[in-house]
């Protein structure tokens, strides 16, 4: 079971020692504060065949860090008890999730802990993943940091749609961010 991320949130979830609830994708067009937070899953270890909304509309790479992970079967939520409980509309489906991926989309609904990420894995050049050693993650996450503190402005949206929720951008002045997939504007 894999988790998606971009390296700019790696370091948060080693220091927080989990991966923490974020949205899920349920309406594009609901409030942040109406989202449902929860942990997205897949079991397709190629996320090329399953990006839709949740890593296309960022200005960040949110497949540059797999994370392999182990949870109770028990507590999986598949695509399809996920659907009907949070009422997904057939017109969204196409854009959040391909059918041919549904099978392979799970949920859960708490955070999942450090212990149960069994492997942390970044992306490549050439889009493959390698193996980091416990070394290598260490030292990534310590240029993460530096270069966030560098380069990238945070703020908790305070009005709107999007009201409490994080965003974050190319501080201004400074050289482009390796962090950011993609430029503003």
């Amino acid at each position: 079971m894999f988790h998606y991320t971009a390296l700019i949130w790696l370091p948060e979830i080693i220091d927080a020692r989990q991966i923490r609830l974020g949205e899920l994708p349920v309406d594009p067009e609901l409030s942040y504060d109406q989202v449902p937070k929860g942990v997205n899953l897949t079991t397709n270890p190629s996320p090329e065949t399953n990006i839709r909304i949740w890593a296309e509309v960022r200005i960040v790479d949110k497949t540059d860090v797999r994370l392999t992970v182990s949870i109770p079967e028990n507590e999986l939520v598949t695509f399809r008890q996920f659907r009907k409980k949070f009422n997904v509309r057939e017109k969204y489906l196409k854009i959040l999730c391909p059918y041919e991926e549904r099978s392979k989309w799970f949920y859960v609904y708490r955070p999942i802990s450090l212990e149960e990420i069994v492997k942390f894995e970044r992306k490549e050049p050439n889009g493959k993943y390698k193996e980091l050693t416990p070394a290598d993650l260490n030292s990534l996450c310590i240029q993460i940091k530096q270069e966030r503190d560098r380069a990238i402005d945070f703020k908790i949206i305070t009005d709107g749609r999007l009201k409490g929720a994080k965003a974050l951008r190319q501080r201004e002045g400074v050289s482009p961010s390796w962090l950011l997939s993609k430029q503003e504007g």
